[in-house]
Formats: C-alpha cells, sequence, structure tokens
C-alpha cells in the first residue's frame, strides 16, 4: 500500500496536465479536415467546406460559437464566428448590451459609463474577402480559428479573455464559390487561373458577354 500511494499522488498530479491537450487535440486541424494543408499549391477550399470546418470547430471547442449575418444574395450562409475564452462566451449578451449602452450613452453618468467599461470587454471585428479573388484571407481563417481554439499561449488566453473577436470568414461567400469553383473546374489544364466570365443580358434579343473576374 505504501509503494501504491505515491504512484497514484503522481497520477493525480499528471491528470489536469494531460486533461487540455486532450481537449485541444478533438478540435480537427484544417488539413485533416480537408486532405491537404491550408495553401498547399493548387488547392482551395470551397465555401462550403469552410462553413462546415468551422461549424465542426463550434462543436468541439467552447471559445468558439457561431452566429449567422444572414443570407448572401445566391443564398450561402454569411457566418460570424466568436472567438473568446471559454467564460466570455457565457455572458455574450451582456457584454453586446453593454457596448450598445456605450455607443448610446444619453442620460448616462461618467460614473455608471465607467462601470460599465470596466465590465464589458473589447469587442474588435474582422472581416476577410470583400472581392471575389481574395481567397488567401478566407483560407486563411481556417488555420486561425483552429489557433485561437487550441492555444495554450498564456498571452493568448490573457487577450481571449480581455476581447470577443467577431471574424466574418468571407464577406463576399458568391465570389468565393464562384471563383473557387472556376479555379477548381480547370485546374491542371491550359486556362488554368484564367478570369472567370460572366454573362449579362441587355435589350431583349440580344445578349452581351463581358468577360472580367466575377
Amino acid at each position: 500500500m505504501r509503494r501504491i500511494l505515491p504512484i497514484l499522488a503522481v497520477l493525480c498530479l499528471a491528470v489536469p496536465a494531460l486533461v487540455e491537450p486532450l481537449a485541444a487535440a478533438e478540435v480537427p486541424t484544417p488539413e485533416s479536415f480537408l486532405g491537404h494543408r491550408v495553401g498547399a499549391d493548387r488547392k482551395l477550399a470551397p465555401w462550403p467546406k469552410v462553413v462546415e470546418y468551422l461549424r465542426r470547430v463550434d462543436a468541439a471547442s467552447d471559445r468558439i460559437s457561431l452566429e449567422s449575418a444572414g443570407k448572401s444574395t445566391q443564398g450561402n450562409d454569411m457566418l460570424v464566428v466568436v472567438i473568446t475564452s471559454e467564460e466570455n462566451q457565457k455572458h455574450l449578451d451582456r457584454y453586446r448590451e453593454i457596448a450598445r449602452r456605450l455607443a448610446n450613452p444619453d442620460g448616462l453618468s461618467a460614473a455608471e459609463a465607467r462601470a460599465l467599461a470596466k465590465e464589458g470587454k473589447t469587442i474588435a471585428l474582422v472581416t476577410c474577402s470583400i472581392h471575389s479573388t481574395e481567397v488567401g484571407s478566407t483560407q486563411m481563417a481556417l488555420e486561425f480559428v483552429h489557433d485561437l481554439a487550441t492555444t495554450q499561449d498564456p498571452a493568448v488566453l490573457s487577450w481571449l479573455n480581455d476581447a470577443v473577436l467577431l471574424l466574418m470568414p468571407s464577406i463576399n461567400p458568391d465570389g468565393q464559390v464562384m471563383v473557387v469553383d472556376w479555379y477548381d473546374k480547370y485546374v491542371g489544364t491550359p486556362y488554368e487561373g484564367g478570369p472567370c466570365p460572366g454573362f449579362t443580358t441587355s435589350t431583349p434579343g440580344t445578349t452581351t458577354i463581358a468577360i472580367s473576374t466575377c
């Protein structure tokens, strides 16, 4: 029994150190999900895969949650990834309320404003890919979300406790879909990387063909 007790004590001390890496390991990497590294030559993650990956990270990480900004013109999901500490995720409604009150401070005393500012969190918005051919930032968003969902860096964890980061992987998902689909269709052919053509109808009975990037 005397020999067993020290072993049990060592195991008990080791368990907390093991829990965090195991929990982080449950969050899939972009490479394991996509089957290739982000940024690999001739490989682009299509928008539906980007959305699916972020949903999986949301399900696996307490630091990540997803919200919808609605649908695009062509019916694609407009996602907002909320990245912050696990504790902050529990109080997002309160931080929204504080931000709204400070943005509209009518009737708010200086003391009340200071108290709200102390209680609230810094809220930052990052948007990616306003133009359809800006595919790099949307691809990067997968790695960025994974890094923040799994990091154990004390400095980064401190930042996540002080701030709520809102990330929109693309504010033009329709353009992402068109450009990535066009590229994948012709990758490995002489037309790889060529501009994506669009067709527009002008007056009845005539058709104008406009060649441009989507």
